[in-house]
């Protein structure tokens, strides 16, 4: 996948396997998101060897000149070189990536270590696989500094304006225009009357948040602020371009410029990693999951929870916008075949439906965007395999998930029942297999004791009740198809992300 704000048909694709080859960039793989920005999800069948090392570059189509950073490849190196193989013997993996906390950004460390391998024609030594299972951005924890910057990208890109429905904002542009102050979104976001939950009973808190984290003052609410989120997550570029360093508030309450300071220096680290995390990617075949704060926190825990989510025009809307650039900037790349089928004239036709209400704003047809959304929450295609060796199953344990009929406030069971057959189908005939849930398959007992009580007390959302042995009838009847891997090694690379080493002979 490349951003682009150059038109894609203006440049090209140099692919060197055997000999070089350059491509362009078919229209139909081209998505214009507003006025200055392009995506294109590029794809190109390629005949490969059990191993292969291919590079690439994107270059000027009139020039041959790369219009990529220096800072991207590694030394000794003219272009981009991935190796590409059938095997997944080695692989890394992260999850929960967020750019206010404190720890260092593990990608950055991973990018050391390939650096290491590359430099040094270890090839060996370096990955098949990053698997990336989870919270790659949080929608629904943003830092102060980090809004902020979102509303400078979307001025800078003209990402488009969209309507909002059931709110007490008309639409997108009043998130921008200083009406609304930083720390302050949480007052904006739905509530409904929860009249399940016996400890909100007793202590007459009937009115609850729909939105339930408790970080959610900066949750993110549009289309165009989903999109900037991700842009600023994995690159360096618009940090620069909108002079980050020096970013002051404007609408913002003096209870808050401590934390906003703080977050700022902290978020100085992250962006100051970005280069190498942009260059890790740009080298290793990546794929992605989502779990619940690339939407928000505790997304589809129980079916009260989607019944208030879902019959609430603002929510939904949130909702649809955080899986409208998730299927963009994540999905896409996982499979796609699948989401070509899927989307591609879908997308096609939403887009240039898009209209202009200046010479530099592009609005979204609200009528369409309604239908987009409802489209998205019904999709049941987020999960995919990779056919490698051993396979990897990748599972989505969010939107297909079994729903109680007894009790609104029971949280749902990670996978419905056509998802678990599925699965099974999946893993009959396997030696071996690397399964990947975002939800942990094997919990740490002493918190699923707090969960099951929270659950009893009527309040699952206090401490996300959701895992595999809250229907301990599912996993049960799962493992039996699960086969056991003769060797298995694994080995801590950092407190925030890992890498799992896994063997199999």
């Amino acid at each position: 996948m490349v951003c682009s704000s150059v038109a894609p048909s203006t440049l090209r694709l140099n692919l060197w396997a055997e000999q070089c080859d350059s491509y362009s960039f078919p229209e139909s793989q081209c998505l214009r998101l507003s006025p200055k920005l392009w995506l294109v999800n590029f794809t190109v069948e390629h005949q490969l060897s059990t191993q292969e090392h291919v590079g690439y570059d994107i270059v000027e189509a009139e020039s041959g000149k790369s219009v990529l950073p220096e800072d991207i490849r590694y030394a000794k190196h003219s272009n981009i070189n991935v190796q590409l193989t059938d095997t997944a013997d080695h692989i890394l993996h992260g999850s929960c990536r967020n750019p206010q906390h404190p720890s260092a950004d593990s990608l950055v460390m991973l990018d050391d270590r390939v650096s290491r391998s590359i430099v040094n024609e270890q090839y060996n030594d370096t990955p098949d696989l990053l698997l990336l299972t989870g919270d790659q951005i949080y929608a629904d924890h943003i830092a102060g500094p980090t809004l902020a910057s979102i509303q400078k990208v979307i001025d800078l890109l003209a990402l488009p304006n969209e309507q909002f429905e059931a709110s007490v904002l008309a639409d997108s542009s009043t998130l921008h225009s200083g009406e609304v102050e930083l720390y302050d979104r949480d007052r904006l976001l739905p509530r409904y009357h929860d009249s399940t939950s016996r400890l909100k009973n007793f202590l007459n808190q009937q009115q609850t948040a729909i939105f339930s984290s408790r970080d959610c003052e900066n949750h993110l609410i549009s289309f165009s602020e989903f999109i900037a989120m991700y842009l600023l997550n994995w690159s360096p570029e618009l940090w620069k371009a909108i002079d980050f360093d020096a970013l002051e508030p404007k609408s913002i309450a003096a209870e808050h410029i401590e934390t906003w300071t703080k977050e700022k220096q902290t978020l100085r680290g992250f962006v100051k990693g970005l280069p190498k995390v942009r260059r890790l990617l740009a080298h290793i075949p990546t794929y992605m999951i989502f779990d619940d704060h690339d939407v928000t926190d505790d997304w589809n825990l129980t079916v009260g929870w989607e019944k208030a989510a879902y019959e609430h025009p603002f929510s939904k809307q949130i909702i649809g916008n955080a899986l409208f650039s998730y299927l963009l900037c994540q999905a896409w790349g996982n499979n796609p075949k699948q989401m070509e089928a899927d989307w591609s004239d879908e997308l096609a036709t939403f887009f240039s439906d898009v209209t202009s209400d200046s010479s530099t704003t592009w609005c979204f047809n609200q009528n369409r965007h309604k239908d987009f959304v409802t489209a998205l929450l019904r999709y049941e295609k987020w999960h995919y395999t990779l056919d490698s060796h051993p396979k990897v199953v990748v599972l989505d344990t969010r939107t297909r998930r079994w729903r109680s009929e007894s009790k609104m406030n029971k949280p749902s069971g990670l996978m419905d029942w056509e998802a678990m057959v599925e699965f099974q189908q999946e893993l009959l005939g396997l030696d071996s297999v690397v399964v990947v849930s975002p939800a942990p398959m094997f919990g740490v007992k002493f918190i699923e004791t707090l969960q099951a009580a929270a659950t009893k007390l009527g309040n699952p959302l206090i401490i996300d009740a959701e895992n595999w042995m809250a229907h301990p009838a599912v996993p049960i009847h799962c493992y039996r198809f699960l086969p056991t891997a003769k060797h298995l090694r694994t080995s801590s690379f950092s407190p925030a992300m890992f890498t799992i080493h896994l063997s199999m002979t």
